[in-house]
């Protein structure tokens, strides 16, 4: 098993790409957040094939977000998508102060998830 934690890429590096940083988005029926690379504080990783996954942690901004959308919802389908690719589906059973989205997938996947999270790489190069 490998584990890792990437250092993201500042807001200047990733303007001076000229790219939109808008990233990934968390939805419910009738509301939703997207979020840029800025607002993802922390990104760990941990490799073990298909058994792998990825952990977010959320900005100050972000997180406080997460946790009024998750209050609003509670018992509804909450959909995470990066770069428009759906990730996962879930109901929401709690309000989530922590500011982690968690998600669990094979070795491939959550290295470009990585890449594209951390400003590596564009959502185009992702969803190649």
């Amino acid at each position: 098993m490998i584990i890792a934690t990437f250092m993201l890429a500042s807001s200047t590096q990733v303007a001076a790409q000229n790219e939109p940083t808008l990233v990934a988005r968390l939805s419910t029926v009738d509301e939703m957040i997207d979020f840029e690379i800025e607002d993802i504080a922390g990104l760990e990783i941990s490799l073990d094939g298909k058994d792998s996954a990825i952990s977010l942690s959320l900005g100050t901004d972000a997180k406080q977000a997460l946790a009024e959308l998750t209050r609003r919802n509670l018992n509804r389908k909450m959909t995470f998508t990066v770069c428009e690719k759906e990730i996962f589906h879930a109901i929401i059973n709690a309000t989530i102060n922590s500011g982690l989205i968690y998600a669990t997938s094979i070795e491939s996947n959550v290295l470009s998830m990585s890449k594209v999270l951390s400003g590596e790489i564009s959502c185009v190069e992702y969803l190649r």
